[in-house]
């Protein structure tokens, strides 16, 4: 038998027998988006407070009220780069579930194909828009520049998929 322990707007603590968990609100379509150029990625720099630093994301973003992944993934990407597109432009490569051991959340992957100019905007948090090519996301990832869950998550898919090793 589970019962909620603690509350806010955004998320609640479970307890179910000895386990606690937490409940994200909308935390069944959060969205990550991996925004893809010819021959790189664009990035976000964002200052997160939960771990004091800034860190080099791909947009993302948790879902409002009855929201479904594909518009979380529209309204986070528009908030955070500027970038408008139609929900037939995303492409969803998957879903990931950040942390199974201690929250109930999921987010869906897309990849939104980019071939304008980037126009960075102000959104929540964001500093700055970072291109990365190709032939340096290895390194990235390697050398600790690029730590993120959701974003290391995104990128796997994303590499395994166009590498064949999947059947999406």
């Amino acid at each position: 038998m589970s019962e909620t322990v603690y509350s806010n707007p955004f998320f609640r603590v479970v307890k179910n027998g000895p386990m606690h968990h937490v409940e994200e609100s909308g935390g069944d379509n959060n969205a990550v988006v991996l925004v893809r150029l010819e021959d790189a990625f664009a990035f976000i720099k964002t200052h997160r407070p939960a771990n004091d630093g800034m860190f080099i994301e791909a947009p993302r973003g948790g879902a409002e009220l009855d929201e479904t992944g594909v518009a979380c993934a529209i309204r986070e990407l528009c908030e955070e780069t500027g970038i408008s597109l139609h929900p037939d432009e995303l492409i969803q490569i998957g879903v990931v579930y950040p942390n199974t051991g201690m929250m109930r959340s999921k987010a869906d992957v897309f990849v939104a194909p980019v071939s304008r100019p980037l126009i960075s905007m102000d959104g929540a948090g964001t500093e700055q828009m970072l291109v990365v090519a190709d032939s340096q996301i290895e390194h990235m990832v390697a050398s600790g520049a690029i730590v993120d869950g959701f974003t290391l998550s995104a990128l796997a898919l994303y590499m395994c998929r166009e590498s064949g090793c999947s059947n999406v």
